[in-house]
């Protein structure tokens, strides 16, 4: 390098001369801007301290005592202190800035958490409303997988619209601060495409815990809406997971509420549906006899289906309303292996004779377990509405616990097919009830006088508007002769139908004896008062107006 004179003087006065221009040294850390230094000999400008730098592949701890005893060999009472090495010297220049992202990193987990959180508890709480629609949907073939998803994508699309607004917000507020704070500037767009699908990715997860949930809910239970059998359901759902119920199972039970949702569509009856739900059951667990027992007010329980009974040689059991097997099923409302029927039979041989019927017809019917459905709904509710009656699995010696945990849910199903079925038939007796009634009004209408007569002496007109539909009031015009007119008026005891039929008897009976001729009012008045007496009972009464004008 060529040498020139400069005007940069030394600390006695001379002249100093520029050796050579280095690259920018960021001696004030890595955090500062470089600044213009100069680097001036120590023969020239003594510096107290001095600082040397060292360049070695030895650790510290070898490296210490090698230079300690190089500098003692050139003047050994020169002190040599502040060992550090290069990446200490680096790590304490960043520090502070260190500090500041993890503080800033600390707020942005805990805005993220609560962000979750909230998410969380928005929908927990939108799948608390949305009970009653998931039971419907899962009643009508829907499985927990698409439960499942069409509740994290409602999540997830409450969190987009989230997800969209923040970022048109911070995208304002950083042109915001640009413009207004000196030294802001915004370098690059991926730090916020990475914090979107970081709260998207959160989102989905706090999504992830109700669907979940929600997903593990018979349909019955969900259909009721009962937020504290419904956590009861779900935490009893999630035992049985994780203790005995493997993936298989939760595949078998989704296959059988398929099968059970085809058929309900397809099926042209009620026992038609149930006579193939309760065939898919049996090929589901494997054997080869099944009943659907449903009790009866009057007696033991009915046989409303079968599968594979006359194939497996099996008869349908005699299930007495109040017998040995009820009452077992009322302590122990869960599938109830029947192994023990012989050890029963000599108990009930010795002790109650009275059970010997019963339990011969269990052990004729073939049954290998018995499955209780209880009723949920206004009808029946916390009692035994029917009974599943299963035989023995093929190739095996008994069910295991997930064909226990398929049994115990689709019984449910089957409870809630039940259900259904007579509120269905209460529903087509109402609306049997409804034409009924609607007919009695339409025929009572034509019972009362279309128009007044006309009279020159006064206005006559009518009307009679019954509380139920139909009543026993009534109004009538007659026509006794001599250019007079006959108003009845006549108000039966009672409302509704009976108060009805008894006043289509008043009708009849002065229709009949004002059609007589020179009949008078009172002679019609005591034959009228004959007519009901024999017509009703005690405890009926009309009271009667007749005048004439």
């Amino acid at each position: 390098m060529e040498e020139r004179e400069s005007g940069v003087g030394t600390p006695t006065g001379g002249r100093a001369r520029i050796l050579g221009v280095v690259g920018n040294v960021r001696n004030a850390g890595l955090g500062a801007t470089p600044r213009p230094q100069m680097f001036m000999p120590a023969a020239v400008a003594p510096i107290d301290p001095m600082r040397f730098v060292i360049r070695s592949r030895l650790s510290i701890g070898t490296l210490v005592p090698e230079i300690r005893r190089a500098v003692a060999r050139v003047n050994p009472l020169q002190p040599v202190y502040g060992f550090e090495t290069m990446r200490q010297i680096m790590l304490g220049s960043v520090m502070r800035e260190h500090l500041e992202s993890l503080l800033i990193s600390f707020f942005a987990v805990t805005a993220l958490l609560m962000a979750g959180l909230g998410i969380y508890g928005v929908v927990s709480y939108s799948v608390r409303q949305r009970t009653v629609e998931i039971g419907t949907r899962m009643a009508l073939g829907a499985i927990s997988r698409d439960v499942f998803r069409q509740v994290v994508c409602d999540g997830l699309l409450m969190a987009l619209w989230g997800i969209l607004a923040g970022a048109v917000a911070v995208l304002a507020a950083a042109l915001l601060l640009r413009s207004q704070v000196f030294g802001v500037h915004v370098g690059a767009a991926l730090p916020f495409v990475y914090s979107m699908f970081a709260v998207a990715a959160f989102s989905a997860a706090a999504c992830m815990v109700p669907a979940w949930r929600a997903s593990l809910v018979s349909p019955m239970v969900a259909i009721r809406g009962n937020s504290g059998v419904l956590w009861t359901a779900v935490s009893g759902r999630i035992s049985g997971l994780l203790q005995d119920a493997p993936e298989e199972s939760s595949w078998m039970e989704a296959s059988v509420m398929t099968s059970f949702a085809e058929t309900a569509r397809h099926a042209e009856s009620f026992r038609q549906a149930l006579e193939l739900a309760l065939a898919n059951l049996a090929r589901a667990v494997q054997t080869d006899s099944a009943q659907f027992l449903v009790k009866d007010p009057a007696g033991p329980f009915l046989c409303l289906a079968s599968a594979g009974l006359s194939s497996s040689g099996g008869k349908v059991a005699n299930v007495p309303s109040e017998g040995l097997l009820t009452g077992r099923l009322k302590s122990f409302p869960y599938p109830l292996p029947l192994d023990d029927l012989d050890a029963q039979a000599r108990w009930a041989a010795a002790e109650h004779p009275e059970h010997m019927d019963e339990i011969q017809s269990l052990r004729e019917s073939s049954a290998r377990v018995a499955v209780p459905l209880i009723g949920k709904g206004e009808i029946g509710k916390g009692e035994i509405t029917g009974i599943l009656l299963l035989g023995a699995p093929r190739g095996r010696a008994r069910y295991s616990s997930s064909d226990k945990h398929v049994l115990r849910n689709c019984a449910a199903f089957f409870a809630l097919m039940l259900e259904n079925a007579r509120l269905t038939d209460r529903m087509m007796e109402q609306e049997k009830l409804r034409r009924d009634v609607q007919l009695a009004v339409e025929v009572q209408k034509r019972l009362f006088p279309d128009k007044a007569p006309e009279s020159g002496v006064i206005s006559l007109a009518g009307i009679s508007i019954p509380a139920r539909s139909v009543g026993g009031d009534y109004y009538d015009f007659l026509d006794p002769g001599n250019q007079t007119t006959g108003i009845a008026l006549a108000d039966v005891a009672g409302k509704g139908v009976a108060a009805a039929l008894v006043m289509s008897v008043v009708q009849a009976s002065l229709r009949v004896l004002a059609s007589q001729p020179n009949i008078g009012l009172t002679e019609l008045a005591a034959k009228m008062n004959q007519y009901l007496h024999r017509s009703t009972g005690t405890n009926s009464y009309a009271t009667f107006f007749l005048c004439a004008v």
